[in-house]
C-alpha cells in the first residue's frame, strides 16, 4: 500500500512533518492527484511558489488544505422534479475540474504547539 503525503513543501500533511504524528489521531485530510497536464502543474507549483520539477502522472498528491471550498465537491444533489433534493455526502471528495489551488502554502505548527498535541495524547 502506497502512502500518500501532500507535495507543498513544509505543508503539515507532507512527508516530513507526517512523521510521528500518526500517534496524535489527528483528523485525515483528502488528497488529490496532480493533474497530468505540464501546463497546470506549472501553475499550480507557481500559485503555490515551490519548484516542482516532477513528471506528469508521477503519482503526486496535493491535500485540501491548499484549496478554496468552491473547487472541493463534498456533497452530491440529486433533484427530482416536484420533490425535494436529496443531499449526500461523497464518500470519495472530488475536486472541480477548473480547481486551482488558492490558498497560502501552509506550515507546520510550532513546536509548542505540537509538543502539546504529544503530551495531550501519550500522558
Amino acid at each position: 500500500m502506497m502512502v500518500k503525503y501532500c507535495v507543498v513543501v513544509n505543508c503539515i500533511n507532507s512527508r516530513e512533518k507526517k512523521k510521528g504524528q500518526n500517534k496524535l489521531n489527528l483528523p485525515k485530510n483528502s488528497l488529490f492527484t496532480v493533474p497530468k497536464n505540464i501546463q497546470i502543474i506549472k501553475q499550480w507549483s507557481e500559485i503555490l511558489g515551490q519548484n516542482w520539477d516532477f513528471e506528469p502522472g508521477s503519482n503526486k498528491f496535493i491535500c485540501d488544505e491548499h484549496f478554496d471550498e468552491q473547487y472541493i465537491i463534498r456533497k452530491d444533489i440529486i433533484t427530482i422534479p416536484g420533490q425535494q433534493p436529496f443531499i449526500s455526502e461523497r464518500k470519495k471528495i472530488t475536486l472541480k475540474k477548473n480547481a486551482v489551488p488558492t490558498l497560502e502554502k501552509i506550515t507546520s505548527p510550532s513546536e509548542n504547539e505540537t509538543e502539546k498535541f504529544y503530551k495531550k495524547f501519550t500522558c
